[in-house]
């Protein structure tokens, strides 16, 4: 009987460790994967940013987006994936306060010019003329 108790409580502990193990592994590749460390080691990175298009000049609406760029990329990359073959002028607005758990702000004068380099959280408005 003792022997059978024994087995028992040996299989509570090998069962709890396995379950460990299945919540632990996933967890820590995760983060060896999407680590900071390991991406600003071998590339550059990415960055996020928002655009909006505002086509109204031309009867069209107003669209916003998240893009995905290389990091030290400028605004003309955002033109070339969400504008085409259309008069506009770039303005980007950068980021200011970035403090978790609150709101994004940005400067509220923007600089001109899709030769503007990109930074984290910046929003990049093209207007269509």
């Amino acid at each position: 009987m003792a022997n059978v108790r024994g087995k028992k409580a040996l299989a509570v502990v090998v069962l709890g460790c396995l379950c460990a193990a299945t919540i632990a592994l996933p967890a820590y590749a995760q983060y060896h994967v999407q680590g900071e460390a390991s991406a600003a080691s071998n590339s550059k990175g990415v960055i996020e940013v928002t655009y909006t298009v505002d086509a109204t000049a031309a009867g069209e609406g107003v669209r916003t987006g998240l893009l995905i760029v290389p990091e030290g990329s400028t605004a003309a990359v955002c033109q070339d994936e969400t504008l085409s073959g259309t008069e506009w002028t770039c303005t980007v607005y950068h980021a200011d306060a970035q403090k978790p758990g609150t709101h994004t702000t940005h400067d509220a004068s923007g600089t001109e010019g899709a030769d503007t380099p990109l930074e984290r959280y910046d929003n990049v408005v093209f207007t269509v003329s």
